[in-house]
């Protein structure tokens, strides 16, 4: 899927980079600039009702995500707080 985003004065997408766009968030896959890109290929696909006009967010992009069941692992050091948390997530898209 390609996309061209408008109003990027002097800024520069880089493969991966992440973006947001409505409220989904994606991964560029190739390089782009200029206030307005050239198109440029994203992964994953843009879901019906995301048309031209839409709000992208370059700024700390997210989305919705849902945890998957069973998934979380936690390795934390109960006197110290200190560790690691893990899990696996999918974007929740709607």
């Amino acid at each position: 899927m390609s996309v061209r985003v408008d109003g990027l004065p002097g800024i520069t997408l880089s493969v991966g980079d992440m973006i947001q766009i409505g409220n989904d968030l994606h991964r560029v896959l190739e390089p782009a600039s200029g206030p307005l890109t050239a198109f440029f290929a994203i992964e994953p696909h843009l879901w019906p009702g995301i048309g031209s006009g839409a709000v992208v967010t370059l700024h700390k992009p997210s989305c919705l995500m849902v945890i998957e069941p069973g998934s979380l692992s936690a390795s934390a050091d109960p006197k110290t707080g200190r560790g690691s948390v893990s899990f696996s997530a999918t974007e929740a898209r709607g």
